[in-house]
C-alpha cells in the first residue's frame, strides 16, 4: 500500500497539493478528483499541515468539472 506523497509522484503534475490540506488530481481534460486526508495513523507537521509521506488513506470529498 503506497501513501499519497507517491500518488502525487504518479500523477505528477496532474496532481497538486490545496490550501495544504487537501490533494487535487486531474482526471482527463474536464475532470478533477479532491481528497483529503483520513484516519489517525498520519502525522502532522507542525504547522498543523499533513505529512504527505505518512498519509495512506484519502476520502474522496469532491469530483467535478473544469471550467
Amino acid at each position: 500500500m503506497g501513501t499519497a506523497e507517491e500518488l502525487l509522484a504518479m500523477f505528477g503534475t496532474s496532481a497538486r497539493i490545496v490550501g495544504d490540506k487537501s490533494i487535487e488530481v486531474g482526471i482527463g481534460a474536464r475532470y478533477r478528483a479532491t481528497f483529503v486526508p483520513t484516519g489517525i495513523r498520519f502525522r502532522l507537521t507542525v504547522d498543523g499541515v499533513p505529512d504527505w509521506a505518512t498519509v495512506r488513506y484519502l476520502k474522496l470529498m469532491d469530483l467535478s468539472k473544469q471550467s
